[in-house]
């Protein structure tokens, strides 16, 4: 009501400004309490009334005038109103003087500011009414949108906080299966067999990272593949035991899905764990560079080494081992390609489309 006071006539300013001054207060809350703010007291009635009844409710008020108040319903539940004070000052010298006495004004100020007043015609009164009302119907949807907004609010929060302690879980269960190939490893004697172990807990390794990662994430529909990339050639380099072969890494920072993210991993593990395994037989130095960029949503995967390269039969795909098999079938579920040559050393080349975000 207070908020489109500007708009009101001069009557209902000076009735406004004079029961105000009844309170003998600047402070709202003081003057809301006192009993003797006029004209609020007849805002609120006529307000209340049209609350309680769920109707538009249109009455007399103590200034003289009228008041039309339309209630403001939200999802079925009327949780306020919004009024406005409209028609011609009284005439007549016996409502004249009652008003005076009521507000403590004298009546030649009433008179005065009544002869001033300019009478509006009745159809801008009517539409006044309808844009009152269209203004409860606006004010009710701004509300049943932010009720709104805070429920899907409310509901997301939810849903991240399942979802990180689902994450949380899975990388507790991982770390689990982790340890328990680790002992398995160490029980071993048949070193082929410890060789496939250490291949499959490198795997392990790879989704377990994207797990930490995904715990500390802000977004968990994204994650920063230069984090995960990074602490994942790291891993593996530590991993191998071959501190002899220096690592480049030259990783673009964007983001991608988990989903992606976790395929990508996997094939980098699977090709670096390849390049410990075979690039530096019997040589005492070597050095591997990881490059991921992302230029127009066409992400690129580099892995080169120099070390011994690969024969041409692999190179041809006309033989393969399961990690080399296992990376053409990720490549594909990627929808991208893989090539590799012999170019001082080995070089692996994965191209595809990063996937739009949901």
């Amino acid at each position: 009501d207070y908020a489109l006071g500007i708009f009101s006539s001069g009557w209902c300013r000076m009735m406004d400004t004079q029961s105000r001054k009844l309170c003998k207060t600047d402070d709202n809350q003081q003057a809301l309490s006192c009993g003797q703010w006029l004209c609020h007291e007849s805002c609120w009635k006529t307000s209340k009334t049209a609350m309680e009844s769920g109707q538009p409710v249109d009455r007399a008020c103590s200034g003289g005038i009228r008041m039309y108040a339309v209630p403001v319903r939200v999802n079925g539940e009327v949780i306020g109103a919004i009024n406005f004070g409209y028609g011609d000052p009284p005439e007549d010298d016996s409502t004249l003087q009652k008003i005076a006495s009521l507000y403590n004004i004298p009546v030649e100020k009433l008179r005065k500011k009544q002869q001033e007043h300019q009478t509006r015609p009745q159809f801008v009164i009517d539409y006044a009414k309808k844009r009152i009302q269209y203004s409860a119907e606006l004010i009710a949807k701004l509300i049943e949108h932010k009720q709104a907004e805070v429920e899907i609010q409310k509901q997301l929060s939810e849903k991240e906080t399942l979802l990180r302690e689902v994450h949380h879980r899975i990388k507790n269960n991982i770390m689990n299966i982790e340890a328990c190939l680790l002992l398995q490893e160490d029980s071993l004697d048949n070193q082929e067999a410890k060789i496939a172990l250490q291949d499959a807990i490198s795997r392990v390794q790879s989704m377990r990272i994207l797990y930490d990662k995904l715990l500390i994430a802000s977004d968990l529909s994204q994650i920063s593949i230069k984090t995960y990339i990074e602490e994942l050639v790291d891993s593996i380099n530590s991993f191998s035991g071959k501190e002899f072969i220096s690592m480049e890494k030259h990783i673009s920072d964007f983001t991608i899905n988990p989903r992606t993210a976790i395929t990508v991993g996997i094939i980098i593990n699977e090709l670096l764990t390849n390049v410990y395994k075979y690039a530096f037989e019997k040589r005492a130095t070597g050095a591997v560079a990881v490059s991921i960029s992302n230029i127009k949503n066409a992400v690129t995967i580099t892995i080169q080494d120099n070390g011994i390269g690969l024969n041409e039969a692999t190179i041809k795909e006309k033989s393969s081992g399961l990690g080399l098999t296992l990376v053409k079938m990720l490549v594909q579920q990627l929808n991208g390609t893989h090539t590799t040559e012999n170019a001082n050393g080995t070089k692996h080349i994965i191209i595809f489309e990063k996937p739009a975000r949901h």
